[in-house]
Parts: structure tokens; C-alpha cells; sequence
């Protein structure tokens, strides 16, 4: 008897607890019926008829019997439950194994999102870093230009300076030749002025110099002037004026 095949199952009834409520004439007419259907006189082109109908035959006779169904009935519900054991565990590895598989993707959801989190993130900051780099070029540049500027202001202011330090320097020369010239003016203003006093002086020596001879020679008039003068003295007074 080969424990490992479900009699119940070959004659085409129900197994387990519910094959063992099973009369044996329930069983008789279920092998009858199958008996029927697998006679190899049934089945002359299967090859296999035979074997099957001796399998059919082979259940029935370990039903039929009172004792041989009780052992079986016994060995079946261990298998049975061991095949509901094996089932359960199965069935728990299956569950443990989907419930791995579930909190694998669910970490992998989580790791992408993290990971698309992170790529927006550092789209975020490449964009950010991106404007402040912008930012910077442009302050750079304004600090450029303003520099540019400040320098050329600083270049014109210096070079006002640099004229109008040579103004000034003009301008003292020209003040220093002013006053030259003033002081020059004034010495030939006091030259001029001293030379016409200088002459005004010889002048009036002249003047004196002519009234004293004139005086002289009227005196000598008075004194001769009984007698005719003679031309050797009007001569020697001619010339002496």
C-alpha cells in the first residue's frame, strides 16, 4: 500500500475528514463508476489503461477493508497535516518573503526619492551657486568700472592739480616779474625824479652862476661909464658870459 497516493482522490471522492465519513457503499459505487470509465476493453489505444485500472482496483481494495482503510485513514491525516504544516510554512516563508520584497522596494522608493530629492537639491544648489557666481561677475564688474572711474577721475584731478600747481607757479613768476618791473619802474622813477632834480639843481646854478656875472658887469658898467668901452672888453665880456 503506498501510503503517498490518495486513495479517496483516485476513486474520485472527497479526502481527509471528510473521506473518512464516507460509507462503504459510497465507495463501492464510486469505484463501479471509474471502473467503467478506465477497463482497459474501455481504452484499447491507451497504452496505459491497465495501469491505471490496476491503480483503481488497488484503492478500492485498501477502502473496502475495515482495517486497511482505518491505517490508511491514520497515515493520511498525519500527511495531511504534515502537508498543512509544510503549506503553513510555505506559506509563512512566502509571506516573510513578499513582506522582504515589500520593505525592499519600499526602501528602494524611498532610496529614489531620496536620491531624486538629493538631485533637486543639487540642482537647487547648482542653481544657487550658478546666480551668486552671476552676482559676483557683476559686482566684479561694477567694482571694475567704478574703479576705472574713481581712476580716471582721480587722473584728471591730478592733472588739474598738476596745471593748476603750474598756474600758480606762472602766476608767481608773473607776480615775482610784476614786482620786478614795479621795483624797477620805482628805482627809474626815483632815477628820473633825481635827474630832473639833478638838473633842476644845475639849473638853478646855472641861473646863479649867470646872475653873479651879470651883477659883476653891471658894476663895471657903473664904473666906466664915463669912458667909451673898448672892443677888447666887451670881447672879454662876451666871452665870459
Amino acid at each position: 500500500m503506498d501510503v503517498y497516493e490518495d486513495h479517496y482522490e483516485i476513486l474520485g471522492l472527497p479526502s481527509g475528514k471528510n473521506g473518512a465519513k464516507i460509507t462503504l457503499k459510497e465507495i463501492t459505487k464510486a469505484y463501479k463508476a471509474k471502473a467503467l470509465l478506465l477497463h482497459p476493453d474501455k481504452n484499447p489505444f491507451d497504452s496505459k489503461a491497465k495501469a491505471k485500472f490496476q491503480r483503481l482496483k488497488s484503492s478500492y481494495d485498501v477502502l473496502k477493508d475495515d482495517n486497511t482503510r482505518k491505517l490508511f485513514d491514520k497515515k493520511l491525516s498525519n500527511i495531511i497535516a504534515k502537508r498543512r504544516k509544510m503549506e503553513s510554512d510555505l506559506a509563512r516563508k512566502k509571506r516573510k518573503k513578499e513582506e522582504e520584497v515589500a520593505k525592499s522596494a519600499r526602501a528602494a522608493a524611498k532610496a529614489k526619492e531620496e536620491t531624486k530629492t538629493a538631485a533637486k537639491a543639487a540642482a537647487e544648489a547648482e542653481k544657487a551657486a550658478k546666480r551668486v557666481a552671476t552676482n559676483a561677475e557683476e559686482e566684479a564688474k561694477t567694482a571694475a568700472e567704478a574703479a576705472s572711474i574713481a581712476a580716471t577721475i582721480a587722473k584728471e584731478k591730478a592733472t588739474a592739480a598738476a596745471k593748476a600747481k603750474e598756474r600758480a607757479r606762472a602766476a608767481t613768476k608773473a607776480k615775482e616779474k610784476a614786482n620786478a618791473a614795479a621795483k624797477a619802474a620805482a628805482e627809474a622813477a626815483d632815477f628820473h625824479v633825481l635827474k630832473k632834480e639833478s638838473e633842476r639843481a644845475n639849473d638853478t646854478n646855472k641861473k646863479d652862476k649867470s646872475n653873479q656875472y651879470s651883477f659883476s658887469d653891471s658894476d663895471s658898467t657903473d664904473i666906466s661909464s664915463s669912458s667909451s668901452p673898448s672892443w677888447s672888453s666887451f670881447s672879454s665880456d662876451s666871452s665870459s658870459c
